[in-house]
């Protein structure tokens, strides 16, 4: 699996497997903008207005043709589409932004001054110049540039700051001096100048710096320094001694616990039996066998939320931690040895001491779980493999996986399969969302909002999120947009959260002939399709399609026995559709179409075993 990692605190560097790779013009350009806004979803319009002052007619295509060009130079990037914009997902030892972010946070929570020293000196060294100093941007990321220029000078001052801290007054102040110079309207570098040359007993030294600071801020400003700079001067020129450093106190022992896990969802609805199927499993037991509960089932269900709060009622019995890790492997599945990087920072390995290999961090992370009760929840596993060197060693942890496929890799694991909850359940989620009163007004249209949206947690979640919007909106007027033929995937989008995007996604991720049996099957629109009737659309031997209908299951792509049934709010399903992949023929095309891939019957015509 290719790894990516970059640098953007300097004239931008892309790397794959270690190897430098060389980007020209605007594909730089837009790389350098995704990576100042790294995990974050950057809208087209957004990037555009990065990339040109002006922006040409073409902008659009020519956004379009960077990224394209940008993933096969890359292929070891997670640069994913998300609705109208695009989103780069990275982790700290894959961005030196994100690295720089990351150290400075923990310097300034450190209670021992030459820890947060440490820190801070590892954050600077990631500067190599300016912020992408060798992209042409458009005025729209000024801003953005100016405020990464801001933080380098903040996290410099709070640096020179930890060394008066620890008393190396003299060793500070050739730094001090290059930074006043550079940042001359900065009076908390003089103040740290003066008192720097004060302490190291250059009393006539201090003064002319503080008239330095005096005649910059004049001139510049019009301002007289401010009442540090002037109680400063004050104490100096009246012979006293200069203040020692505070002194350093160590902070009280405590017991070294982590809780990563996000906010527990209020309108949780439903999954009693699941959720007790994985409380039973995980809570501690006396065995000699790690515990681990997996969670499977198609994009949209609800996978993550049960986890979430599963995992926040689980807290009591895992009382040294709580690990959580987005693993990314419905898209481009993270390297473990990353994986594992992040997993190791969280339990305060410094990078000094951070292993090289895979193997090394795996290990280590075994060694300090070992005997600990720690919970690891594992979000968005590609497959077992992929979490096989993310399990602790002992049996006080536990793991908690999520998967859109079946992880048959994991020995005794418990699996909870998640399918779409009940009506009534689904329509108590749209009702604590669009409000009560609101929802059992009109139940007939809330009844066709809910089947329109397979009852699929997530679509009715971005259907309550609409209607929340709008209070004055009648339930009818959004049924009659989603009754009508492939309206869901284009009607169910809003704030970020995008249907089609969320499948689009998962389908990107299947091999070819996996595709090819999803689109056939779901325009043939079959109750239920055996491995000879796959075949036969497909127009390949049995083999083929038997190959096909297995990748699909192991991608979470088809129910157990209905792999063909796609349901419509007029037909909806007797039992879990093909696993979320919902829609009438049109809703195929929409999912195929948002991943590049409109063929098998998706321009016109009947669907047929051709393409």
């Amino acid at each position: 699996m290719a790894t990516a990692a970059f640098g953007i605190l300097g004239p931008v560097v892309a790397r794959t497997d270690g190897r430098e790779v060389h980007l020209g013009g605007k594909p730089r350009a837009a790389l350098a903008a995704l990576l100042l806004h790294a995990n974050t979803v950057v809208s087209r319009d957004r990037l555009i207005a990065a990339l040109w002052e002006e922006p040409p007619a073409s902008a659009v295509a020519n956004v379009q043709t960077h990224i394209t060009q940008l993933r096969r130079a890359l292929p070891g990037a997670r640069l994913l589409t998300r609705g109208p914009g695009y989103l780069l997902e990275a982790g700290p030892d894959e961005v030196d932004l994100l690295a720089f972010e990351d150290e400075t946070r923990l310097a300034r929570t450190a209670p021992d001054p030459a820890v947060a020293a440490a820190r801070l000196e590892r954050a600077l060294a990631l500067w190599r110049g300016r912020p992408a100093e060798d992209v042409r941007f458009g005025p729209a990321m000024t801003a953005r540039l100016a405020e990464l220029e801001e933080r380098l000078a903040e996290a410099r001052s709070d640096w020179a700051q930890t060394r008066l801290d620890l008393g190396m007054h003299a060793e500070v102040i050739g730094d001090l001096r290059a930074f006043a110079a550079e940042q001359p309207l900065r009076e908390r570098g003089w103040q740290q100048l003066i008192l720097a040359l004060w302490r190291s007993g250059r009393r006539g030294e201090a003064l002319d710096a503080y008239r330095q600071a005096r005649d910059t801020l004049v001139t510049e400003l019009g301002l007289e320094p401010g009442p540090e700079l002037r109680r400063l001067q004050s104490a100096i020129l009246s012979g006293a001694e200069p203040p020692p450093p505070a002194p350093v106190v160590a902070a009280p022992a405590r017991k070294d616990t982590v809780c990563q896990l996000p906010a527990d969802i209020a309108d949780f609805v439903g999954r009693e039996s699941e959720l007790e199927t994985l409380l039973t499993a995980l809570r501690p037991a006396d065995t000699t066998v790690l515990p681990i509960a997996a969670i499977i089932g198609p994009p949209g269900i609800g996978k993550s939320t049960l986890a979430v709060r599963a995992a926040h009622l689980l807290r009591p019995y895992y009382p040294d931690g709580q690990l959580y890790l987005r693993l990314s492997g419905a898209s481009t599945p993270r390297e473990p040895g990353a994986l594992l990087a992040e997993l190791l920072r969280a339990l305060r390995v410094e990078g000094g001491v951070m292993p090289e290999s895979t193997e090394e961090r795996a290990a280590l992370f075994r060694s300090l779980l070992a005997d600990r009760a720690v919970l690891v929840v594992l979000d968005d596993a590609a497959d077992g493999p992929h979490v096989r060197d993310l399990l602790p060693g002992t049996p006080r942890s536990a793991v908690l996986v999520t998967s859109r496929g079946p992880l048959t890799t994991l020995p005794g694991a418990v699996t909870v399969q998640l399918g779409t909850p009940s009506e009534d359940e689904a329509r108590e989620l749209l009702e604590s969302l669009a409000g009560l009163a609101r929802v059992r007004a009109d139940p007939a249209a809330a009844r066709t909002i809910l089947l329109a949206c397979g009852l699929l947690p997530l679509a009715i979640r971005i259907a309550g999120a609409r209607l929340a919007a709008r209070p004055a909106w009648p339930l009818k007027a959004l049924a009659a947009r989603l009754a009508e033929p492939g309206a869901p995937l284009d009607e169910l989008a809003l704030a970020g959260q995008d249907l089609r995007a969320h499948f689009a996604m998962a389908y990107e991720a299947l091999p070819e002939p996996a595709r090819r049996a999803f689109r056939l099957v779901g325009l043939a629109g079959l109750e239920s399709s055996a491995d000879w009737s796959v075949a036969a659309l497909m127009g390949v031997p049995p083999r083929e399609a038997e190959t096909a209908v297995e990748a699909l299951a192991l991608a979470g792509g088809t129910g157990a026995r209905r792999l063909g049934r796609l349901p419509t709010a007029q037909h909806p399903p007797a039992e879990p559709a093909v696993s979320g992949w919902r829609g009438s023929r049109t809703g195929v095309c929409l999912v195929a179409g948002g991943a590049g891939d409109v063929g098998d019957g998706c321009r016109g015509g009947r669907a047929g075993a051709g393409g």
